[in-house]
């Protein structure tokens, strides 16, 4: 009927949207139901999983989650929800316990899940913390949205985003990305992607991939 209708509205703009990206780039989350959207913000858990512990994090799990809690504190603040979505992925093997999954829904999370974004070995950091840090590029993919901000769960919004959140900053076609600078030792050397705004494109993600597996 016409309610289910528009009930899958959103599952059926995600579908389009993503029709020639590669599936193993796919990220999932609960579209029945949501209201049409300009952009996200996007939050990623990537932690490591310790294989001799089945499908329990490092131990660094809980202070991402109580951090994904403080950032979605402030969105709830400082974002017009009526044009844009609050995703927290998880990384495959990144599961959450039933009072986490409340807690984070409480301050305006809708939960999916990221798909692992593998690297040649020789491309992959070696630091822990590091390995599987790459799964965030995969939100370029998410071309049901028109921008989309991914923040680490170590960061807070401390004023209104939403002018930011109307993707009007891309105003050239080849603005791809926008990221803030980051100060190191004094000095403003590059960009911190722990906030970084993109535009997002099944295309270029799927071109991203093939540059990934590129070994020459």
């Amino acid at each position: 009927g016409v309610v289910g209708a528009s009930n899958m509205e959103w599952c059926d703009r995600v579908a389009k949207a993503r029709s020639d990206l590669d599936p193993a780039l796919a990220i999932t989350y609960p579209c029945k139901g949501m209201k049409p959207a300009v952009s996200a913000v996007v939050c990623m858990l990537t932690g490591s999983v310790d294989p001799s512990r089945a499908n329990i994090i490092l131990f660094t799990a809980r202070e991402y989650i109580d951090g994904a809690m403080a950032l979605g504190a402030t969105l709830m603040e400082h974002l017009d929800h009526a044009h844009t979505h609050q995703l927290l992925l998880l990384r495959e093997g990144f599961e959450l316990a039933p009072d986490d999954l409340i807690r984070l829904k409480s301050v305006g999370w809708t939960i999916g899940a990221a798909p692992e974004f593998k690297l040649l070995n020789k491309y992959t950091p070696s630091y822990e913390r590091y390995k599987t840090t790459y799964t965030k590029v995969t939100a370029i993919g998410l071309e049901e949205y028109k921008c989309v901000l991914l923040m680490d769960a170590d960061t807070l919004v401390v004023g209104d985003i939403s002018n930011l959140m109307t993707c009007n900053k891309f105003t050239k076609p080849h603005h791809r990305v926008a990221g803030t600078l980051d100060l190191d030792k004094g000095k403003w050397w590059g960009m911190n992607t722990g906030s970084i705004l993109w535009r997002t494109s099944a295309k270029e993600m799927n071109r991203v991939l093939q540059l990934s597996q590129d070994d020459t």
